[in-house]
């Protein structure tokens, strides 16, 4: 019927320049102007989409990509091989599946002064379905060396015309030269939200189309708008970066609502309160959020009525992992939780239903809280977006209203304790569990990760330092250190492995809790280090173990944030004793230092009571993001904070002693 309805739309035609007609000097140059270390560069990238009718009568979103690449190194011939990523559903109806068509693709080489073109035939064309609703169509054109130019078309025919994908103007290697123009009708209403470091042009502009339908000519106010940069640098890698494609200059686009002046209307993405009601109702969530709660015999049992809402949460939690397994997919929806049920696993979507009808039948307030990986970048800031949104989790009150948080793909903790992929910005689906308009969360400002050391040991006069550790960890902390020592092929080696790292001998190891599922786990190891010895003088880190040796931020200057995984903080307690024919010639002094108004804080104290040296250091990270901007302070603070863990306190052996 909304096919029927939007009969009056037709994209204008896309003009794309024709494929060939390559110089001598671009494929003589091997100069790079904004890269000169690339491996190959875009001369430039074109897109053309517009909405279309195929001959069935259906609207399509038509895309008509071209390129042409200039390979500049070895390694660059791999952009000689092109992967086009589609929608294409093993079942159902083939009208849903996107169309890949039209691929031209060809190389061009110097050979005594002429361009020679080798023209890529079929038999480079493979397509793989590699899930079972995405399929890959892939060619690699032939006769491809160092200074060759390549250069390629192909058209995508899309029913999802109401998903107009991201045009990326930065890519892995610099673009010289990169348009894209999307051609829609007015009654169609699109957010576009232009993102990156870059400079680009987005143009918006009113314009006509003109189709043919049963004979007549019909002219239909339209919207185009086009995208323009040039002479774009590559996105490379930094340290600390989860995706750096995160940072590239790009625009966005989410349809946000259709409609024809006093025929049809439909409201998609215009708010948070829409997107919410587009979920319940065509996503099957208001469905799901009522089904009944499977293991309420086994609820029953447990006696929850007495606890506070946290502890009847865990349990119930515990409860629904004994008796699901996840099946290690992330889901936004399902159409019937109760199948993990009859499978005895499931994605996470339907485990986390099922943990909602099990919170529900205890009487703890709860709804799930929409998330976007954090490998996506953060939610848009201008609009509201359903396209962007990955998986949920589980958001809780307790009788006081905080908020607490569980995913039903965690096998190694609890509450509070996300896969960090899902520790981005989040928006709660049911209002009033907070005072918050928006109801919108950063997942990754949740707290309460950290480690406590404690250290007893003893100096020896033979330049030995042995004693016990005690490390306890909590909330993410715990739950690497469990899935490290769960998936460790052998005991031994995991133990190997962690006296390398620390550069001294165990002698003993033990973990309490290393296999559970509480929040916590214990280690509690016994060791033997040597230390260095200088004539009468024993040189010792108050430490004994630096929490930190690395130096992450040894560039010079930083195009993107730095990212820290998560909130966390670590405490140090360590107690030294030595002989008593020594005595200490040389303490640090206690130190803090701050970084950006208690973003990142470390401190170091220090006490000597006869011969026992008594040290406290403390580490608190309380954000994942640090701007460019900031970079500078981040390292000199990051300077400081490596100059306390390399401390040494000198034992010097008393005259006559």
């Amino acid at each position: 019927m909304l096919a029927l309805l939007l009969l009056v739309c037709r994209g204008a035609a896309a003009q794309i320049p024709k494929f060939g007609n390559v110089k001598a000097d671009e494929v003589s140059n091997m100069t790079n102007p904004v890269d000169p270390e690339a491996e190959a560069v875009f001369l430039y990238r074109n897109c053309s989409s517009m909405f279309q009718f195929n001959a069935e009568g259906q609207l399509v979103l038509e895309t008509k990509m071209r390129a042409r690449v200039k390979i500049l190194k070895e390694e660059g011939k791999d952009w000689a091989t092109v992967s086009i990523g589609s929608y294409y559903a093993r079942k159902g109806l083939s009208t849903r599946n996107d169309a890949v068509s039209g691929i031209e693709a060809a190389a061009y080489n110097l050979e005594n002064g002429k361009v020679v073109k080798t023209k890529m035939s079929d038999k480079y064309v493979v397509k793989e379905q590699t899930t079972d609703y995405r399929r890959t169509t892939k060619f690699t054109i032939p006769n491809v060396k160092v200074g060759t130019v390549i250069e390629y078309e192909y058209t995508i025919v899309s029913p999802r015309y109401y998903r107009i994908p991201t045009w990326y103007s930065q890519l892995s290697i610099p673009v010289l030269k990169s348009h894209c123009d999307i051609t829609y009708d007015s009654d169609f209403q699109f957010s576009a939200e232009a993102k990156g470091y870059e400079h680009q042009t987005l143009d918006r502009k009113p314009t006509q189309v003109s189709y043919s339908f049963r004979g007549q000519l019909y002219n239909q106010p339209a919207i185009e708008l086009s995208i323009d940069a040039e002479n774009m640098p590559a996105i490379k890698d930094e340290k600390m970066v989860t995706n750096a494609k995160v940072y590239a200059t790009r625009v966005e686009f989410e349809l946000r609502s259709v409609g024809i002046p006093g025929v049809f209307y439909k409201d998609l993405t215009s708010n948070w309160a829409q997107v919410k009601k587009n979920l319940g109702e065509e996503c099957h969530f208001d469905k799901c959020l009522k089904i009944k709660n499977p293991y309420k015999a086994e609820m029953d049992a447990m006696n929850l009525s007495e606890l506070k809402a946290v502890d009847k949460a865990n349990a119930i939690f515990h409860l629904l992992k004994e008796k699901l397994k996840w099946n290690e997919d992330y889901a936004l929806w399902t159409e019937d939780p109760l199948d993990a049920v009859k499978e005895g696993k499931g994605n996470n979507a339907q485990l986390n239903f099922i943990l909602i009808s099990m919170l529900n039948d205890a009487g703890i307030t709860c709804t799930p809280i929409l998330v976007k990986f954090r490998s996506g970048g953060p939610l848009p800031f201008s609009y509201a977006t359903l396209d962007q949104l990955d998986s949920f989790a589980v958001a809780f009150c307790d009788e006081s209203g905080n908020l607490f948080f569980l995913d039903s793909s965690v096998d190694y903790g609890g509450i509070n304790v996300l896969p960090e992929r899902m520790l981005n910005d989040a928006i709660l689906y049911s209002e009033g569990l907070i005072p918050n308009a928006l109801q919108r969360y950063n997942l990754a400002n949740i707290a309460g990760h950290r480690t406590v050391t404690n250290i007893q040991s003893m100096v020896s006069a033979d330049g030995k330092i042995q004693g016990g550790i005690r490390n306890t960890r909590y909330g993410l902390n715990a739950m690497h250190f469990k899935k490290s020592f769960r998936t460790a092929d052998d005991s031994a080696a995991f133990v190997a492995k962690i006296g390398e790292r620390g550069e001294y001998e165990i002698t003993s190891y033990k973990v309490r809790d290393g296999e559970g599922s509480n929040l916590t786990v214990m280690e509690n190891i016994r060791f033997t280090k040597e230390l260095m010895v200088s004539d009468d003088r024993i040189y010792v880190n108050p430490l004994v173990f630096p929490d930190e040796t690395g130096n992450h931020f040894t560039s010079e200057v930083r195009k993107y944030p730095v990212e820290f995984p998560f909130l966390q903080s670590t405490t140090v307690v360590s107690r030294i004793g030595f002989p008593q024919d020594y005595e200490v010639e040389e303490m640090p002094q206690p130190a803090q230092y701050t970084f950006k108004n208690g973003d990142i804080n470390v401190a170091i104290t220090f006490a000597v009571q006869g011969n026992t040296i008594s040290t406290t250091y403390k580490t608190e990270l309380n954000t994942v993001l640090v701007l460019p901007a900031d970079y500078q302070a981040l390292r000199e603070f990051w300077s400081h904070l490596l100059e306390l863990n390399s401390l040494n306190i000198v034992l010097k052996k008393k005259p006559n002693a």
